[in-house]
């Protein structure tokens, strides 16, 4: 897990103008968002930064992919049966 201090560390070196922009930043370490912070009479106060390490994202990412295929197979499987099963059912 990734410390506090290489956290701080590259939110200090980031480009808030592009983040701002972009609504996200991807670094070589981290994957960034903020969320505004507003007052009571609607003024900007601040920027809630939030950021998860790159490596967890890519697991996510991955599982996701892997599921999606393994959907994606198992509908590809059942079409075939279904069909197969309509050929049979028609020839009789």
């Amino acid at each position: 897990m990734p410390s506090i201090k290489s956290f701080l560390e590259a939110a200090q070196s980031l480009d808030l103008e592009k983040l701002k922009q972009e609504k996200y930043l991807v670094t070589d370490r981290y994957f960034f968002t903020y969320k505004t912070i507003k007052g009571v009479e609607g003024d900007t106060l601040g920027m809630h930064l939030l950021a998860s390490p790159t490596k967890t994202l890519q697991k996510a990412i991955d599982n996701g992919q892997r599921s999606f295929f393994t959907i994606a197979f198992i509908i590809f499987i059942s079409l075939i049966v279904i069909l197969s099963a309509l050929i049979l059912l028609r020839n009789k």
